[in-house]
């Protein structure tokens, strides 16, 4: 047993960007974390909870996706197994993808420079966050709930988004973030650009 402990607390330290101090007691808080709070990370009845709906205000009942997202190619990804920090270990895209991914991202907040900035994500103190409320990207098999979505005062669109490992899945992560910055904001999106795969 103390073996079965020491390896799944070294594996867990080998995520070193993390929310939680990287030692006995950090790993103690997501032990607990996910003994008691853990979400079901494919669950999408809460977004038709009509308490959740009201929470996202006058914006809850619009959609903001262009067109239906095409339904993921393949397995869904497989993800580290704590709560914290919630990290995709495979399938991932090429460095061109990354690149391709991060200049979109840049592309969108100069796009909407009133509405959103990029910056370090609060809850984990590193990488950069959006928030979105649609279950058709979990249902798409685009991305999952994160472990503590709806839990200790998260919202329940906390989502992660899986890597694009394509050209075409970018344009669709692309169409994936819009709707988010249209649902946060409520702003329109500039004309054209259909998504095409």
């Amino acid at each position: 047993m103390f073996n079965s402990f020491r390896a799944d607390y070294h594996g867990w330290l080998e995520f070193k960007e993390n929310a939680l101090p990287s030692n006995i007691f950090g790993y103690l808080l997501v032990q607990y974390f996910l003994r008691n709070f853990k979400c079901e990370p494919f669950a999408t009845t809460c977004y038709d909870d009509p308490k959740e709906i009201a929470n996202c205000g006058a914006l809850g009942q619009q959609k903001f996706l262009r067109e239906p997202l095409p339904t993921r190619d393949g397995e869904r990804p497989q993800l580290a197994k704590w709560v914290v920090p919630h990290r995709q270990i495979n399938q991932f895209g090429s460095k061109e993808m990354h690149k391709l991914l991060d200049q979109t991202i840049i592309e969108l907040a100069n796009t909407y420079p009133n509405h959103i900035i990029v910056t370090t994500s609060a809850l984990e103190k590193h990488g950069d966050a959006l928030l979105i409320a649609d279950k058709e990207i979990i249902e798409k098999g685009w991305g999952e709930r994160m472990s503590l979505a709806g839990k200790l005062k998260m919202p329940a669109e906390y989502l992660m988004i899986y890597t694009p490992r394509s050209e075409e899945e970018v344009q669709i992560v692309r169409d994936i973030l819009e709707a988010a910055i249209g649902f946060m904001t409520g702003a329109t999106r500039p004309l054209g650009g259909d998504r095409s795969i």
